[in-house]
């Protein structure tokens, strides 16, 4: 077969997008470059006009084309020049466009071949003149390539194509690079370089043109650096003005591997023509005026490329990344373009982020400009996605598709003032032919707000007299009666006061309410709980001379009117009397007087109210014909509350206030506004046209309300907040039904009544706090009479089921209702319990969504969809059935569920009623999204502030994706409005990431026998195609059915069952899912993951490489026990372990039973198949196996499975299988096998039979393919007339080389021998081949480490010791647990002949027998248990190339686990090779054992690293009990031992186990408790010692290497400390290193507080070195305090991973039941900051902090849910981004951090009493004859003694380097953290002492404190001692005020109490005295005092200290 195999159809990564328009916008097109493959689409109807293959394989990486499709010019006949590049290929195009007939056309020219990679090119603007006077193009196109060298593409006189190198750039390597042609002829180019740098060039254009080439130079302009990783993308802007750029301004962006974006300025290029390279700028940021003009993080990870968007004035960057996303970011030009000094950190901002892609990678982007403003962007990505989408700005604009407003209740207000009528029947419009009354007149007169001044004079004494004085209010409302026409709330507020000059706030509230019917004025009172409601009458007013008559001449006169009226409250009689003051009919002030006579009130009251003019002048009204009606007083000041869009045109909205309101807009959402092309946009002034209109006012409205519309129809309800239920129908609202409580859910539904033409409506209800639902019914005619609803029934609700969402069958007569916590509960018509309960139908969230599928009114079976805040969405099937009891169970079904990416909140789902297609709605964060689950794709972002907010959310139901939502934030009502979606979709792509996964059900098919295509990929995500016959509108075949999302990892491998109903999903993290795959209305198809296989170990980290699975037949026995159906599945495991399960089928019970399981070799299974009654499998040794697992015919016995032949076919591992039965009969199959080695493997197998034994034959066809082959298939089988007996097989591979091959295979003979097997393919002849027999393969158990016997390798060079190592090491160690192994020996027993016969064989079968013997010691230590120990050799001597060379084989790298390294000098090796006479060695001189010694080393140090090998060098002389305890070490230790280690390590070290509500602090070390990295300070510290032998870099290099920061890492890192320095020199590097590290203050101060709980434990986890963190801790005085559990050294037992702290922590938690607070500042943290209650991350210095913690940090929030707070240390530093900030020293902090529990151990107390130091002093202290200077420097004496005898002992010293009086430098002591400490000296008295406390402490901070605020924060900031120093405490509340104050403000500083003298009672009796037992709820508080006397000190003047002090005792 040698014809080529031509691509049907495929989804490729989209590599390039270009626009390409013609001149009079009537053809809009959009090129595509798809793999090689160009795609040319109309993308104003989504239509694909053509495809065209440009490159023969290379993809397109490139599209530029001229500006427009020029169809007027005659040169280019209708034809847009294209140029195309990929690779080194470049291809030049012309492109034809028939508008009229919507055709396109590609003429291409010759591909075009450039030395070097193709980045960028551009068209040449200008057109010359040829010799003969005609036009031509001189220069089609310029190009730059990856060397910065520039092509021209150039045409020749003939026409032809031709590519000319035109001029070399600045010498560099290049990522990327932009191209432009200057308006001053020359050629510009930016490049981006591999080594983070940006050169800006250019070359004059005008010399290409002409065609002298060798004239060309080039001119360098700027070496910009900054970047810190290779450049990906640069970009510059066209020539910029405006007002923010004067003079003109050009910018560069560029993004680079660091993730951030620079702007750069490149302004003055044109200015700078004449420089020569040399007088470049070469810029460092900031450092010049011309440079970074910003920086800022650009994306989660690599930024690819940037382009600016410039509209007018505004300019905007726009970068595409790596993660997928667009983000749009704004130049801020106008604040800081002119300030080029300093590199601005606010002149870029981002605006925001487009994710349109799934996976990973936009590659291609174009631009075009839009005509009714903004730009369209085209992005295209790995997932084969095509996108467009519009960026447009503003908060409130319209442009024909996309409307925004807002609006504030203060806007609503004026809008109803436009209009001059109320709607709804909530007041009576006034008749307009009636005229007011002089009463009427004066009560509308009353809405305003009046000062009131009021005097009352009370009789009885039980009644203060007074006055009043503040402000009433008549605040307009509907009348809440329907008697009353007119109605206000009366509201007064102000200030009352005494006549004993007491003042206090008053307030009152009445209801003044007016009929006209009666013409009277009536005042009620409101209701004590609910100052809003009428309660009853107080009294009626009727005026004087208000008769009903023409009031005109009443209101011309200048006039009071008066009116009086009467009220009996129980006893005491009221007497009102009003006093109305009108002139020119106006009310300008009246008066109120009450007379009050009673037995229990006896008062007369004087009120007088004036207008309020300024308050007046802002009341809102609305004027109509007959007068005024009043929309309220403070109708701005109300807000909204609930939304219901009735139509597509009509929003209903209610008011807290109880208001109803009706928004209208003139059309459709989506076209509220129609804007002129000319103004594409509108300010934020305007507004968009829009109606409010006022329905009505009620009370029952207010605070709460409830909106819902009936499904299937318009009717609408509205709760209210006491019960009460009105419906809403044109304008008009009526009570429906009056329930007893507030209602807390609402549903209605509207189905035929019995009456033809009339609707009936079901209405379910539940009140807040009742456990039932009531049902109730009521029909049109009734609604239209006003008649109220009337109850069917009352459903029991089950316990806590808190209703969310509802919904009815009514053929069925069943109610679905759901629930809050994920619940569904079922009830049907003959009973009001429920018949059916179905938990965990949402996870533990609300069910926010139940309705019907469209068309599921009639007909069997009834399908529901429901959703939920779980993030997920379901159908299900209702199914009824009754049991022998006549009882009736409805349950549901799941057929369908998944997830949308938007989550977690699922809050509203509808079927378009134009495609049926399935749209859903909810919140994501902060954002409000709209998904089409049918397209899988988002509709509508819109960035509202997240879920907790008053929102509804209209589509609409036309088809084109649009909708419109409405939303409250902050008090202020958003509408915003799509017609469409907010981006356009032309190619819908695929996956993301690499396809990792493909089956193809032979089954299931679509109507149109089209079979189902199951795909999985690296992003995580499964996808079912069908495949169509012709190309849909986007020109693809293939049509996505069906996408979810479960697995957490890359898929693995994919099955289809036989049936086609069931597939199985495999990935990492042990996943292994079971999908249940059905036909569901209106979805196409469903799918449910319907079970899941357990996980095998805890941690869940193994990777299931394949499985295979094979339905079991109806005989099917396990342990002589039948089973009924289902499947039996044999899963291979990333750690060479195998297990075979059952998987049940049964409806009620579909699980997996674990039947056998067995382990293979070290080496990892890659592959697996059923073959007849065994498994085959194949591994990454090459082999192929055979296994009793899942023998199909036979019955499963013993619970292990072994393998039990085993074949070698490849060199390396097996990436691809599969088996072709040849004849069932005699169990004969072909196994075809491809290998990582790029060979393609064909083995027969005939499986063992009774008559004979199983025979093997292999075909190996080396170098297939040129990479590892992937994956192979079959095809089909093809017959041979002419040889019945000959069997011809075809099947395909393909590789890593990219190249798909088709082979046949030719098969003769009956399968019982070893027959000959023929292969050919299109480039191969046949081949034959006889293969051996593999040996069969041991398995075993024993010591292991990643799945492998730990197997020890001695290395050295010849001479230096191994086998006398080995030998020794036989005498000292346990042979039972070790197996010892000389190399040479092993080799020398395997081959036959000896090892003579071994040297004299070639280096390819010596490595044969090499690998034989590994592959042997291996097995015999899995086989005994034993650790393995192998002196061998690396390398060896060659006498003919007079060097080393190696002489491992790949086996050695994966057998060994560790390796030991004898680094014995040279000369000794040399010494001892001259004294050995018993073996015969080269000569090798001492300078080359050196370098081989070097040599041998370096690269086994190497090569284990990159292998995860375990390396130590031991150093000569060796010392044995060292090398036995590394390997008694390496025997023992795991991952699971170092667990266990840590933990009893925790458990020892614990000292809170006894207190069960105990509290834990868990601490990393190394730049949490301090900056420095100890690791890092202890390599340089070593380095610094043996400079030519230690790199201080040797951590850096481990963990940024393979090995990361693994268990492995740390092992490493440990042996790497023991190899280095011995105990001594460890313990001395330890010492220095500690000395350097300052802990951070509030650290000791929370950890020295911490320490004085007594429920609270502290331990200090570190991953760097313990006794390092012990001493400084020891230093902190901490040590005893403070546990800490780290490594460093081989006895240590372990080493901290970021695991190890995760699993402490959560230890703590489930074993101790602790309340754990977690501290840490990197990655290496957050396991224990997820495992832990609370967590605070600890925020350095911007140089010393985490530089990935960010990313990291962030991807803990979103995908783990990670609270966390951070503290900064110093608070000056700048904060991670998205956590809230504490401060350790914060008391409300502290208390949280204790849990609210207080348990300190009690204060310290320290008495000097009683010494010959205490007597002298104190003798000085009391003689009277001392007083003034004398007596105070006795004080000063004293404060000396306490600080240096006491004080010291308490805080600790810490040593300080001085000068010796000698001169030289040695060591002294000072106070511990004397820097950190401040004294205070407590009044006048405290004064003198506290000096003499401070001359022993000179370098504290020394305070005066007469009262306790005198002690600001600022004297404890930073600070950890506080010395409180006081002459005498006598009572102790002095001192006690200032502990109290302290800790207020600073909650963990340490105290310590000094005073020369305390009274007794302070400090002793049976409780410590009076002042300890109050001190003893304070932590960490010491007192120190001189002596205790027994005298109480009352401080008169002969005797007080202060004035003895001062010598004031005179003037007391």
């Amino acid at each position: 077969m040698t014809d080529n195999a031509s691509i049907n159809d495929a989804i490729l990564p989209i590599t390039a997008l270009s626009f390409l328009e013609d001149q009079s916008s009537t053809g809009y097109l959009l090129l595509a470059g798809e793999g090689p493959y160009l795609k040319v689409f109309d993308y104003r109807s989504g239509r694909l006009t053509t495809i065209k293959k440009i490159f023969e394989t290379q993809a397109i990486h490139g599209i530029k084309t001229t500006n427009a499709l020029d169809n007027n010019d005659h040169h280019l006949n209708g034809a847009a020049e294209v140029l195309f590049w990929g690779g080194r290929c470049v291809r030049r195009g012309l492109l034809r466009y028939s508008v009229a007939e919507q055709l396109v056309e590609i003429e291409l020219q010759e591909v075009l071949s450039a030395d070097d990679w193709i980045l960028d090119g551009c068209f040449c603007p200008s057109i010359g003149a040829d010799q003969s006077g005609g036009v031509r193009r001189q220069l089609d196109a310029v190009l730059v390539t990856a060397h910065n060298l520039a092509y021209a593409v150039c045409q020749d006189d003939g026409g032809c194509a031709e590519l000319k190198r035109v001029v070399a750039g600045p010498d560099s390597m290049l990522y990327s690079a932009h191209i432009e042609w200057m308006d001053n002829g020359r050629i510009l180019a930016a490049s981006g370089t591999v080594f983070g740098e940006i050169l800006v060039w250019s070359f004059p254009g005008a010399a290409v043109g002409g065609g002298d080439i060798s004239s060309v130079s080039m001119q360098l302009h700027y070496q910009l650096t900054g970047h810190e990783g290779s450049v990906f993308g640069v970009r510059i802007s066209p020539m910029l003005s405006g007002p923010c750029f004067k003079d003109g301004y050009r910018l560069l962006a560029s993004c680079s591997d660091d993730r951030t974006i620079r702007l750069w300025d490149v302004s003055d290029i044109e200015a700078n023509e004449t420089h020569s390279s040399k007088e470049s700028k070469e810029t460092q940021g900031e450092d010049s005026p011309t440079g970074c003009l910003a920086m800022i993080m650009g994306h989660a990870s690599r930024i690819w490329n940037v382009r600016f968007l410039v509209s007018g004035d505004e300019i905007n960057v726009l970068s595409f990344g790596e993660d997928g996303t667009v983000k749009v970011w704004q130049v801020n030009s106008a604040s800081s373009s002119h300030n080029k000094e300093k590199l601005s950190t606010e002149f870029m901002s981002h605006q925001r982020t487009y994710a349109y892609h799934t996976g990973k990678n936009i590659w291609a982007s174009a631009l075009t400009w839009r005509q009714h403003g903004g730009h369209t962007v085209c992005t295209g990505g790995a997932d084969g996605r095509v996108v467009l989408y519009d960026i447009l700005g503003h908060e409130e604009f319209t442009d024909g598709q996309v409307s925004k407003s807002k609006w504030t209740m203060q806007d609503v207000a004026v809008e109803l003032l436009k209009d001059q009528t109320i709607i709804g029947d909530g007041a009576t419009a006034p008749d307009l032919n009636l005229k007011k009354t002089l009463c009427e007149h004066v009560f509308d007169a009353l809405a305003d707000t009046w000062a009131i001044e009021r005097e009352i004079k009370s009789a009885l004494p039980t009644s203060p007299s007074g006055t009043f004085s503040g402000e009433a209010e008549f605040e307009s409302r509907f009348p809440t009666a329907p008697e009353f026409d007119k109605e206000y709330l009366y509201i007064e507020d102000g200030k009352f006061t005494t006549g004993q000059g007491l003042t206090f706030t008053a307030t009152r509230r009445y209801v003044y309410r007016y009929q006209r019917a009666s013409d009277m004025v009536s005042v009620w009172f409101v209701k004590p709980d609910n100052n809003t409601v009428v309660d009853y009458l107080f009294h009626e007013i009727r005026l004087a001379g208000s008769n009903g008559s023409n009031i005109d001449h009443a209101l011309a006169v200048d006039r009071v009117i008066k009116a009086s009226s009467y009220h009996l409250c129980v006893k005491d009689h009221y007497t009102p009397t009003y006093a109305m003051h009108l002139k020119e009919g106006r009310l300008k002030d009246w008066k109120l007087a009450y007379q009050v006579k009673g037995p229990e009130k006896d008062y007369i009251s004087n009120a007088t109210y004036v207008r309020n003019e300024k308050v007046s002048s802002v009341v809102l009204k609305a004027k109509t014909l007959s007068g005024q009606i009043s929309f309220g007083r403070h109708i701005e000041r109300d807000s909204f509350r609930s939304y219901l869009f009735l139509t597509d045109e009509s929003l209903l909205v209610t008011t807290a206030q109880g208001r109803v309101l009706i928004r209208t807009t003139p059309s459709a959402a989506g076209s509220e506004c129609k804007a002129e092309p000319s103004e594409p946009r509108r300010s934020s002034g305007d507004r968009l046209t829009v109606n409010w209109k006022l329905v009505g006012q009620y009370d029952t409205l207010n605070s709460s309300s409830m909106l819902v519309q009936a499904t299937f129809s318009n009717l609408v309800l509205i709760g209210g907040n006491d019960g009460t239920v009105f419906s809403y129908n044109r304008n008009k609202v009526m009570p429906v039904l009056y329930l007893e409580r507030k209602i807390a859910f609402l549903y209605a539904q509207t189905f035929c009544s019995d009456r033809p033409g009339s609707e009936a409506h079901l209405i379910l209800a539940v009140c807040l706090g009742l456990p039932v639902a009531f049902v109730y019914r009521v029909s049109d005619d009734e609604l239209r009479d006003s008649g109220l609803a009337r109850q069917l029934t009352k459903l029991s609700l089950p316990t806590a089921f808190v209703v969310t969402s509802a919904c009815y069958l009514e053929l069925k007569h069943v109610w679905v209702l759901g629930c809050r916590t994920g619940a569904v509960a079922t009830y049907d018509g003959s009973t009001t319990e429920p018949v059916g309960i179905m938990t965990d139908i949402h996870g533990q969230d609300a069910v926010t969504v139940i309705q019907r599928l469209p068309l599921q009114r009639e007909g069997p079976p009834p399908y529901i969809l429901t959703a939920g805040r779980d993030g997920h969405y379901a159908v299900h099937i209702v199914t009824i059935t009754s049991t022998q009891g006549g009882k009736t169970h409805v349950q549901l079904h799941t057929v369908h569920r998944s997830t949308p990416t938007f989550g977690p909140n699922v809050e509203g789902a509808a079927f378009d009623r134009r495609t049926q297609e399935l749209i859903l709605w909810g919140f994501r964060s902060k954002e409000f999204v709209v998904w089409n689950a049918s397209r899988d794709m988002e509709t509508m972002n819109v960035d509202c502030g997240g879920v907790h907010r008053n929102w509804c959310y209209n589509p609409s139901n036309d088809g084109s994706n649009g909708g419109t939502f409405v939303w409250t934030k902050a008090s202020v009502c958003h509408v915003h409005s799509q017609s469409s979606a907010s981006h356009q979709v032309l190619s819908s792509g695929g996956h993301g990431r690499e396809i990792k996964a493909i089956s193809i059900s032979l089954a299931l098919v679509e109507p149109d026998g089209s079979q189902y295509i199951a795909t999985g990929s690296e992003d995580t995500i499964i996808r079912i195609w069908s495949y169509l016959a012709s190309r849909d509108q986007s020109g693809s075949h293939f049509r996505c059915l069906e996408t979810f999302r479960k697995h957490t990892t890359g898929i693995q491998q994919l099955h289809w069952s036989a049936n086609g109903s069931l597939l199985f999903s495999a990935a990492g993290c042990e996943e292994f899912f079971v999908w249940r795959v059905q036909p569901v209305p209106f979805l196409g198809i469903g799918t449910v993951c319907e079970a899941v296989c357990p996980k095998v170990t805890d941690d869940g980290d193994l990777r299931v490489m394949d499985f295979a699975i094979v339905k079991a037949p109806c005989n099917f026995k396990v342990n002589e026990r039948p089973i009924d159906k289902s499947y039996i599945i044999s899963i291979v495991y990333s750690d060479s372990s195998l297990r075979v399960y059952r998987y049940h089928l049964s409806h009620a019970c579909r699980s997996f039973e674990l039947l056998q399981s067995g382990t293979y070799t070290t080496h990892c299974l890659t592959a697996a198949s059923y073959i007849s009654s065994k498994l085959c499998t194949a591994s990454s040794d090459g082999h192929i196996a055979l296994w009793s697992a899942g023998q199909c015919s036979s019955q499963f016995t013993g619970n292990e499975v072994r393998s039990h032949y085993r074949t070698p076919v490849h060199q390396n591992s097996i990436k691809s299988m599969f088996l072709i039965p040849l004849d069932t009969t005699s169990h004969d199959y072909l196994i075809v096998t491809g290998g990582d080695d790029g060979a393609l493997g064909i083995t027969r197998r005939a499986l063992p039979q009774v008559s004979h034994q199983s025979s093997t034959a292999t075909l190996l066809i080396p170098k297939a393919h040129a990479a590892a082959i992937n994956a192979v298939e079959y095809l089909s089988i093809l017959s041979s007339p002419a040889d019945q007996s000959l069997q011809v097989h075809v099947f395909v591979s393909s590789g890593n080389d990219q190249r798909l091959k088709t082979w046949i295979v030719r098969i003769k003979g009956s399968g019982n021998r070893n027959d000959l097997i023929e292969s050919t393919s299109d480039s191969m002849a046949g081949v034959e081949i006889n293969a051996d027999f593999g040996p069969s393969a041991t398995l075993g158990s024993g010591p292991v480490l990643g799945g492998k016997p730990v197997i020890v390798g001695i290395y050295g060079i010849s001479g230096c010791g191994k086998t006398f190592l080995l030998n020794q090491l036989k005498e000292t160690l346990d042979k039972t647990k070790f197996a010892f192994y000389d190399g040479s020996e092993k080799i020398a027993t395997m081959v036959p002949g000896g090892l003579e016969n071994f040297q004299r064989m070639d280096k390819q079968a010596q490595m044969m027998w090499r690998q034989r013997a590994i592959d042997h010691i291996q097995e015999e230590c899995r086989g005994t248990e034993t650790v393995g120990i192998i002196a061998g050799h690396f390398m060896l001597w060659s006498e003919e190339e007079e060097r080393a060379l190696p002489v491992y084989t790949q086996n050695d790298i994966n057998v060994y686990t560790h390796v030991l390294y004898l680094d014995v000098p040279a000369s000794v090796v040399a010494q001892r090779r001259r004294e050995d006479n018993r073996k015969a060695r080269p000569n090798v001189t001492d300078t080359q054992l050196h370098g081989w010694l070097q040599e041998e080393k370096t690269e086994l140090r190497s090569l284990c690293r990159d292998h995860g090998i375990l390396f130590s060098a031991l150093q000569h002389p060796l010392q044995m009990d060292k090398v036995s305890a590394l390997l008694e070490d390496f025997r023992i230790h795991s991952e699971e031992h170092n667990l266990t280690v840590a933990k009893e390590k925790f458990q020892t070290h614990l000292k809170v186990n006894g207190e069960e509500q105990g509290i834990v602090l868990t601490m990393d070390a190394d730049r949490t408790l301090a900056a420095e990295d100890t690791g890092a300070l202890f390599w340089t510290a070593a380095s610094q010692k043996w400079p030519s032998l230690v790199s201080e870099n040797t951590l850096k290099c481990l963990f940024s290497g393979p090995l990361k920061h693994s268990h492995r890492a740390f092992r490493q890192a440990t042996l790497l400390y023991e190899e280095t320095a011995n105990d001594h020199d460890f313990e001395e590097l330890c010492q220095n290193v500690a000395s350097q590290v300052t802990m951070y203050p509030d650290i000791i101060a929370m950890l020295h507080f911490m320490s004085d709980q007594k429920h609270v434990d502290i331990v200090v986890i570190s991953s760097g070195l313990r006794i390092v963190w012990e001493k400084v801790l020891e230093r902190e005085g901490l040590a005893k305090a403070v546990t800490v559990i780290g490594g460093g050294r081989i006895a240590d037992g372990l080493v901290v991973t970021a695991a190890v702290k995760g699993h402490l922590v959560e230890h703590l938690r489930a074993a101790h039941g602790k309340f754990v607070w977690a501290f840490g500042d990197s990655s290496l943290d957050l396991p224990m900051l997820l495992k832990a209650n609370r967590a605070i991350v600890v925020v350095g210095d911007l140089k010393t902090r985490s530089k990935t913690m960010d990313a990291e940090l962030k991807d803990a929030i979103d995908k783990h849910g990670l609270r966390a707070h951070q503290v900064l240390l110093p608070k000056t530093v700048p904060p991670r981004v998205g956590l809230p900030i504490v401060q350790l020293t914060d008391p409300n902090f502290v208390s949280n951090l204790l849990g609210n529990r207080f348990l300190p151990r009690g204060p310290r107390v320290i008495l000097a009493t009683g010494t010959n130091a205490t007597k002298l002093l104190a003798t000085a202290m009391r003689d009277s004859a001392n007083a003034g200077p004398d007596l105070k420097e006795a004080h000063r004496h004293v404060g000396r003694h306490l600080a240096f005898t006491y004080v010291a002992e308490i805080v600790g010293i810490e040593p300080k380097t001085i000068r010796h009086v000698l001169g030289s430098a040695t060591d002294g002591f000072q106070l511990r953290h004397e820097k950190k400490t401040t004294i205070a000296a407590l009044m006048r008295g405290g004064e003198p002492m506290a000096s003499g406390v401070f001359d022993a402490f000179p370098l504290a901070i020394f305070v005066h404190a007469v009262d306790p605020e005198d002690i600001k924060f600022h004297h404890l900031e930073g600070q950890i001692t506080l010395l409180l120093v006081d002459s005498i405490i006598n009572t102790g509340k002095s001192i006690l005020d200032v502990v109290q104050h302290v800790r207020s403000i600073h909650a963990t500083i340490q105290i310590v109490i000094v005073a020369a003298v305390v009274q007794s009672k302070c400090v002793t009796g049976d409780n410590g005295g009076t002042l300890v037992q109050k001190l003893a709820s304070f932590a960490n508080v010491h007192i120190v005092a001189l002596r205790v006397s027994e005298t109480s000190f009352v401080g008169s003047r002969e005797t007080d200290t202060g004035n003895r002090l001062f010598n004031t005792i005179h003037l007391d």
